[in-house]
């Protein structure tokens, strides 16, 4: 499911999917691929942002191939 705006254009950070698997909520954006919301319960996990505003400081990016987090770099 994509979000549009009412007037049917998208938000900065482009087409907005809406992902559901029981009470978990992602909202992945189109630029730079990272999740804007996440939530469980209703409760929001992630410092995300709104639609009309792009990602600062990396918020919901990922981070790959995770540096200095795996063993040897594996």
């Amino acid at each position: 499911m994509t979000s549009p705006r009412l007037d049917g254009s998208f938000g900065l950070s482009g087409r907005q999917v809406e992902l559901l698997a029981g009470d978990l909520q992602a909202t992945v954006v189109e630029v730079g691929g990272g999740v804007r919301v996440l939530t469980h319960g209703g409760v929001r996990l992630l410092d995300g942002y709104e639609l009309d505003e792009m990602v600062a400081f990396a918020q919901g990016q990922a981070l790959a191939p995770w540096p200095n987090r795996l063993a040897d770099g594996r």
